[in-house]
């Protein structure tokens, strides 16, 4: 390093890592939830390797053998760097770079430059972090390479390097307290060019400009501070919008997804809890797809009264970004509507079917306030709900038929009558009659019929956006293919449960989306997109099931403190673990013959056969392979409940209290859908501990570490460090 770079190294070093340590952080925010400790990992290892590659000048070596040692360690920093952005230790094996970089691309393809990043895709988040590394691993290097004299053109570009992933952060997600984050990156920046500055004559007249420049413009940013911008990029573009309004079309076709699958959001929404928000019903099945009529039939049941129940009553603010729609999102059956904004179109006159929506599209910016009626009964309200319906709510068991001899559809029909299920048996829909009379034989009541329905959805399917072509899609994807979206799944349902006599209706909107923070708006993307089945339930109302596998964007529980899982998920949930109703799944799903030869096995014979495994086991075991087994066992046994015991703490500690009578197999549920895969996977391991203590090893520091990032993602610093102290690298009391 040059005589001037070496007065104050350390100093150097520190106004280095200050300058990274602030762009790093601000780039990293393009995402929601980002990872700090990653960011600080990045530029300790860049620090590190600044450091060592400065000492590297005085090294009693060789020229050639300094160079080779400051470009190993390069290449050691990059690897430390590129794990701290998140990348495995296998995906860094030079073999498998052609995969690294298609992940990388895929990554920077899904990321639509609508900041922040609010998708769950972990190659979109590796790209992000990768830029962080690419940007201040080689200005690490470039600044504190021994140049001799002619070090100030590296260090420029180093300086440029950082200055750069600073402001494309900057100007893609202005935060309110950039002010004071400019004014440390103004003071580091001048420390770093002041220690490394052999004349400090002129330090202290550029000190006074430096600072008259940041009162200049830090008290003009609070002059020109305002809720109206000075040029607005919303209303003026010479090259057109960058975002515009994005439109929906409800109705089913079940092709390959047309909805907009951007991450441009759509609505904000403040709630007090998370729901599916609700657009429009669709009614009508017509021979082939589920659509909204127009004219869905009035509820005998009104609101008034069904909305007694003052529980299920709940509101939730929306104001519109990107949607372009007449219709007003909502909880659930719209009670009352209360909408501001200046020039607005009128309301039109409540629907049928609780829906609501204006004369014209809602403009951009808009508030609007909706009181609905959203039951969450539980299990046990919904069986004792009274079977019969009343006659008003017949067209929801009704459904279209294609005639047999044209293209033509028949008149609306129903299975409950004998010619109905005459048609039904000689149209090409007499399997999936079949199939749906199967799975509710024997069900005492419509809920015990729509968890069978919900426990079969949950085997066999796959989530696919881009599913066959067939003239009659509802068939071929119940009957053949079990390939499709949330389309798929809602109408095969709707369809079913309609065929068994229990009124039903497809409904469509948005997920809940995520949040930012806890108490925060819900950001609403066109990627959250979908549509979900209703199940009228007398002296109840319409209650939401989600027959469509859950999606790592489809999270309604994203950590935050208080929140809970939305109607649809719980049911889910609740009956994707009933045992009843997976005995009842593997019977309709041809497992019968099987099951049938197994029961035919006596407890005679089933004795033998145990008896003559542990006869093998003992022939081939020796005494001491079988005591080790034993004290292996034992610890392991203890160290599973041990770690059982410490996740529990750790999610009461992180406002996740599991309920008390949950098990494993319900926490692993609830963990994957709200937390993602590595959280699912934790619990799955603490699982195999428990019951195979022999088999299974605890989990291993990465998986903590997985497991704490997953349950801290997006809840800031004091969260990470609550997660560390509940989850320490390593198990406490083991070895």
């Amino acid at each position: 390093m040059s005589a001037s770079a070496t007065r104050m190294p350390t100093l150097a070093i520190l106004a280095f890592t200050v300058v990274a340590l602030l762009s790093g952080l601000r780039f990293a925010a393009l995402v929601t939830g980002p990872s700090t400790l990653r960011v600080v990992g990045m530029c300790a290892v860049a620090a590190a390797m600044a450091g060592c590659i400065g000492a590297s000048a005085s090294a009693p070596l060789p020229s050639g053998a300094r160079v080779a040692l400051r470009l190993a360690l390069v290449a050691l920093g990059a690897w430390l760097s590129l794990r701290c952005a998140g990348f495995s230790t296998h995906e860094l094996w030079p073999s498998h770079w052609g995969l690294l970089t298609r992940e990388l691309k895929l990554g920077a393809n899904q990321l639509d430059g609508l900041w922040p990043y609010a998708g769950n895709s972990p190659q979109a988040r590796l790209a992000i972090a990768s830029c962080i590394a690419a940007a201040v691993l080689p200005a690490a290097a470039l600044a504190f390479w021994p140049a001799g004299t002619h070090a100030s053109a590296p260090r420029l570009a180093a300086l440029a390097l950082l200055l750069l992933l600073y402001v494309t952060a900057a100007s893609n997600e202005p935060r309110t307290e950039w002010p004071l984050q400019g004014l440390v990156l103004l003071l580091a920046l001048y420390l770093w060019a002041w220690s490394s500055r052999a004349r400090r004559a002129v330090d202290a007249r550029a000190a006074a400009w430096m600072i008259v420049g940041a009162v200049v413009c830090v008290s003009g940013s609070v002059a020109l501070a305002s809720g109206r911008p000075l040029i607005s990029y919303r209303s003026w573009n010479p090259f057109g919008e960058p975002a515009p309004p994005t439109a929906f079309d409800w109705n089913q076709s079940y092709g390959p997804l047309q909805w907009p699958s951007s991450g441009q959001t759509m609505v904000l929404v403040a709630a007090s809890a998370p729901h599916l928000w609700r657009a429009t019903e669709l009614d009508s099945f017509d021979g082939l797809r589920f659509l909204n009529s127009g004219h869905a039939p009035p509820e005998v049941q009104g609101l008034d009264e069904l909305s007694r129940n003052r529980q299920w009553v709940t509101s939730a603010t929306f104001t519109v970004r990107g949607l372009s729609s007449s219709l007003l999102l909502s909880p659930g059956q719209i009670l009352s509507t209360g909408i501001t904004g200046s020039s607005l179109p009128r309301l039109q006159a409540g629907a049928a079917d609780g829906t609501q929506a204006l004369t014209a599209t809602v403009p951009t910016d808009a508030h609007y306030t909706i009181t609905a009626y959203a039951p969450d009964p539980s299990p046990a309200e919904l069986r004792l709900a009274p079977r019969a319906f009343p006659p008003q709510y017949l067209p929801y068991v009704q459904f279209a038929l294609p005639s047999p001899s044209s293209p033509m559809l028949t008149s609306p029909t129903s299975a409950a009558t004998a010619p109905g299920r005459a048609l039904l048996e000689n149209s090409p829909y007499a399997g999936v009659y079949a199939l749906a009379r199967r799975l509710a034989r024997s069900a005492s009541n419509e809920y015990d019929v729509t968890q069978r329905l919900m426990a079969f959805f949950a085997h066999g399917f796959t989530y696919n956006t881009d599913p066959p072509s067939h003239r009659y899609p509802l068939a071929a994807f119940l009957l053949s293919d079990r390939v499709g979206y949330c389309q798929q799944f809602s109408g095969a349902m709707t369809l079913m449960l309609r065929m068994d006599g229990i009124p039903a209706r497809v409904a469509a909107g948005f997920t809940t989306g995520s949040r930012k923070s806890t108490g925060g708006p819900y950001l609403v993307t066109a990627r959250d997109a979908h549509s979900w089945v209703e199940v009228f339930f007398p002296h109840i109302g319409w209650v939401v099931f989600d027959p469509t596998p859950t999606q790592p964007t489809r999270s309604a529980l994203r950590g935050e403190a208080g929140a809970r899982l939305t109607p649809a998920q719980a049911s889910a949930a609740a009956r994707r673990r009933s045992p009843s109703a997976q005995a009842h799944y593997t019977r309709a799903t041809g497992s019968t013959k099987r099951q049938k030869r197994a029961d035919r096995l006596s407890g005679a014979l089933w004795a033998s056969l145990a008896g003559a495994l542990l006869l093998l086991l003992a022939l081939l075991s020796a005494s001491l392979l079988h005591r080790r087994r034993r004290q292996r066992e034992q610890s392991s046994g203890a160290h599973g409940e041990a770690a059982i015991a410490e996740l529990l703490r750790a999610l009461e500690r992180l406002g996740l209290t599991a309920a008390p009578d949950a098990t494993l197999l319900d926490i692993e549920t609830q963990l994957h859908s709200s937390h993602g895969s590595h959280a699912g996977h934790y619990v799955h391991l603490l699982s195999n501990l428990r019951y195979a203590p022999a088999a299974d090893a605890p989990p291993s520091p990465r998986e903590r570490r997985l497991l704490r990032s997953a349950l801290t993602a997006g809840r800031g610093p004091l969260a990470h460090a609550r997660g560390l102290f509940a989850l320490p690298p390593r198990l406490r009391g083991r070895g």
